[in-house]
């Protein structure tokens, strides 16, 4: 009966061990199904590929090695493809354990590609393993690195760190002590230097990164607390990714300046969008893809574009010091694409849709008074009781800088040449033309993108209110150039009041005067109450700039109502 049962317990024990070693067996193959499978993902990506894989299977252990190719891959020029080249061997043990499902070493170690420097081989190794749910983790090490090519050299301590890899997420953490580099008369110690990424969500790239330095020290100067740091969040249907530049200490050339940061971000992307474009470039690159591919990911990003996003800097401070005195820093600069009210369009049109203001302040006393008289002067700034300020606006085809709306016609032609290039790639042709030729081509239609926003109210049945307010020239003629003289709204041949002849003596004015008529137009468009914006239109005419004899009060008038009519249309 003892007997019967220890054969028993022996039995299962060794049906379990057959299973065990079944399950090892088994994860061996799928390993090397994986590898493979890699290898052969990566051959139709740009940035990185496998090649050269040299697998040795066992019964529950492999070992192999292949070479990892970075850089530029899909670049005709096979000499300029690579950035690095490194030969990566590692060993798998597929033996189940209660906390792993395998183990494995591996070494990278760069390549050389020129025999004519000393360059500084990268080499790595670590240790890591496969858990029961698939992720998988290692250490990672590095010996020092250190090379030279001509008069300059280098060296950097070991690295140390740790990777973790799940379905959907990456933990990376990676620093070494310090990094020096000397030669052609100058040098840098950099210290602590560290990369720390966490990321949640691989396939929108949610999650956080960061790049940091300790302490900078070079010929020129010294800083402390370096860091670049990113973050990419979802809210609701939408994503927003965040740069953050920081910097705690700064001397250098006789300034020092502290506290200073600058974040950088982009609002209201369109996550579906995102997503569909990142599962699409997951599979190659833009180039290998098949038509049918390019045609979706056209789609998507014309999707995202429709959507409407914002990006610029959101934050700009700090304190600087040139030793005797001091000041602040405060400033944001962003770029507003609206929503697309309508998506069927064939073309995008950047000049309906974009936006953009921002604004720079100085206050306190480190610039010299005769520097700030210098910057005012150039019209670079305005001089304030604390400093100076920059600023400028730019909507419904009017820019503004430090208060003063000036000629647009150049952001007209930038965002021309943009929208060609976008509305090329969106439909996937390409002109034939030469540039010149196509823009001169193009002209009379294309440079009308900003005259369209203000002749959408053309057929409106709105009454006259004098000879300033009449209709544009037709929407289809050739746009004129901005040169001397240039026309207001109306025909200076009938200009009969005091007003109107000195409008028609001034370019200035004269603008002003287009700019307010179209403004004025899209103002009565979009209004609740089309007829108190009308009259308090005739009121102005009247009791403002009928008031006006001389080129100042006339430009302070259209600057105002200009003002009241924006706010007015948003």
């Amino acid at each position: 009966m003892e007997n019967k049962k220890i054969l028993s317990i022996a039995g299962g024990v060794g049906v379990g061990f057959a299973i065990w070693i079944g399950a090892s067996i088994y994860v061996a193959k799928n390993t090397e199904s994986e590898i493979n499978a890699m290898v052969e993902k990566t051959a139709a990506e740009c940035d990185m590929r496998i090649t050269n894989l040299q697998h040795e299977q066992g019964l529950i252990a492999s070992a192999g090695q292949f070479l990892l190719h970075v850089g530029d891959e899909c670049n005709a020029d096979q000499s300029q493809r690579d950035w690095l080249v490194a030969q990566v061997d590692y060993k798998i043990n597929n033996l189940i354990l209660p906390h792993a499902l395998m183990r494995f070493d591996w070494t990278l170690k760069q390549v050389s590609t020129d025999s004519g420097a000393s360059e500084p081989q990268i080499q790595f190794e670590g240790t890591g393993k496969a858990s029961l749910t698939k992720t998988i983790s290692s250490d990672i090490r590095s010996s020092e690195i250190a090379g030279s090519s001509g008069d300059q050299n280098w060296q950097i301590d070991s690295f140390v760190g740790n990777v973790e890899l799940a379905s959907d997420s990456v933990v990376f953490n990676l620093k070494t002590p310090r990094l020096v580099s000397r030669g052609g008369g100058s040098a840098i110690d950099l210290q602590g230097v560290g990369v720390q990424v966490d990321m949640q969500n691989r396939e929108l790239g949610l999650g956080k990164s960061a790049f940091t330095i300790d302490k900078v020290s070079a010929s020129t100067g010294t800083a402390e607390g370096l860091s670049f740091i990113g973050e990419t969040i979802q809210n609701a249907d939408r994503l927003e990714a965040k740069l953050s530049y920081g910097l705690r200490n700064l001397e250098s050339f006789g300034y020092n300046a502290h506290d200073l940061a600058m974040e950088v971000v982009i609002k209201g992307l369109y996550a579906d969008s995102v997503k569909k474009l990142a599962k699409i470039t997951d599979q190659a690159s833009f180039q290998n893809l098949t038509a049918d591919e390019q045609a979706q990911y056209r789609a998507s990003l014309r999707q995202l574009i429709d959507q409407g996003l914002s990006m610029g800097i959101s934050k700009l401070g700090g304190v600087v010091s040139n030793g005797v005195e001091t000041s602040n820093l405060d400033g944001s600069l962003m770029v507003n694409v609206r929503p697309n009210s309508n998506p069927n369009q064939a073309n995008i049109q950047l000049a309906k849709l974009l936006e953009s203001s921002g604004q720079l302040m100085i206050n306190g006393k480190a610039i010299d008074p005769a520097q700030k008289q210098q910057i005012v002067q150039m019209g670079f700034a305005t001089a304030t009781p604390e400093g100076l300020k920059a600023s400028y606006e730019y909507s419904a085809g009017i820019l503004k800088t430090n208060g003063r709306i000036i000629d647009s016609s150049f952001i007209e032609e930038q965002l021309i040449s943009v929208d060609s290039q976008i509305n090329d790639f969106l439909s996937g042709t390409v002109k034939s033309t030469p540039p010149e030729e196509a823009y001169q081509a193009d002209a009379a239609i294309v440079s009308q993108q900003i005259a369209e926003m203000q002749s959408e109210v053309e057929n409106l049945p709105l009454p006259e209110i004098n000879e300033n307010l009449a209709e544009n020239q037709d929407a289809s003629a050739e746009p004129a150039i901005v040169t001397e003289p240039i026309k207001p709204s109306f025909d200076c041949n009938k200009a009969s009041s005091t007003a109107e002849k000195l409008i028609c003596s001034s370019s200035q004015l004269s603008i002003l005067d287009v700019q307010l008529n179209g403004l004025f137009k899209q103002t009565v468009a979009n209004a609740s109450d089309q007829k108190q914006v009308i009259a308090s239109q005739k009121a102005w005419i009247k009791e403002v700039r009928g008031l006006c004899s001389d080129v100042e009060c006339m430009v302070n008038a259209y600057q105002q109502r200009l003002d009241q009519l924006a706010k007015l249309s948003s």
